[in-house]
């Protein structure tokens, strides 16, 4: 997993799926369900480090209560 480029304002899906465990046609999974947030520029994907944030936390979240909900 890498690092959040810091001084990026918006990502693309690729970028974001090297930073999240997760593959590209996942992240186009979340931001067709509504999950991610994002915008289409130049018919591609672009979503804002606030987004990207905010869904982040969100699945922190979804995970802390999965595994105390197993204790």
């Amino acid at each position: 997993m890498q690092q959040l480029l810091t001084n990026v304002k918006e990502y693309g899906v690729l970028d974001i799926a090297k930073v999240l465990p997760i593959g590209e046609q996942q992240v186009r999974r979340y931001i067709k369900s509504g999950d991610l947030k994002a915008t289409v520029k130049r018919n591609r994907y672009r979503v804002s480090k606030e987004n990207l944030e905010k869904f982040m936390n969100r699945i922190i979240v979804i995970l802390i209560l999965l595994f105390l909900d197993k204790e």
